[in-house]
């Protein structure tokens, strides 16, 4: 899946992300330690891990 369709969906879901050298990054919601939270690239996932990865 495209990357701006990527985006799309984290916004409709109101999930942190970000692109940076052509890849998309999320915020996963998990707290790696007190100061920083786990990032997922999800550059090229399918919709169905997408959705998954969303908790459908």
């Amino acid at each position: 899946m495209k990357n701006s369709n990527i985006k799309k969906i984290l916004d409709a879901h109101s999930v942190p992300n970000f692109e940076k050298g052509g890849r998309i990054y999320a915020d996963s919601m998990l707290a790696g330690s007190d100061l920083f939270e786990e990032v997922e690239d999800l550059t090229g996932w399918s919709m169905e891990r997408l959705r998954a990865w969303l908790g459908y």
